[in-house]
């Protein structure tokens, strides 16, 4: 975990959720003083989303598009505050090009799952019978 400075302060609003740029190095969500840090890889994408979910709601109540300079090569990275890693669920949208030759299979329209998430709800609705 890096070391975080109390002086660490957002530099941008974007939904009205006040950001910076993240922790590159730090996979997936991770709590930190003030916030909450993601940082997804993907190679190929041309945007991605953050989406918020009220615990088990269907719908976010929240997306933040990663601003372009929060990414840097195939991460994107950036840190919400005022956040309570407790208080919500997550996932991306992604953008990209649409080429099952090259493996490429962006759908800006999916919600996707964190690949680097710790832990998963609602496992038990899933594949369902």
């Amino acid at each position: 975990m890096p070391v975080i400075s109390e002086q660490l302060k957002p530099i941008d609003t974007v939904n009205g959720f006040q950001i910076r740029p993240g922790f590159f190095r730090e996979f997936g969500a991770v709590a930190i003083p003030g916030g909450v840090n993601f940082t997804i890889h993907t190679h190929g994408a041309t945007s991605c989303e953050l989406l918020l979910f009220h615990r088990k709601a269907e719908e976010p109540y929240a997306v933040i598009p990663f601003p372009e300079s929060y990414r840097i090569g195939f991460c994107y990275s950036m840190i919400v505050f005022d956040l309570d890693i407790e208080e919500f669920e997550y996932a991306y949208r992604l953008d990209g090009p649409y080429d099952e030759k090259k493996g490429l299979r962006f759908d800006k329209n999916k919600i996707l799952l964190d690949p680097y998430a710790r832990a998963v709800t609602g496992q038990s609705q899933w594949g369902g019978m």
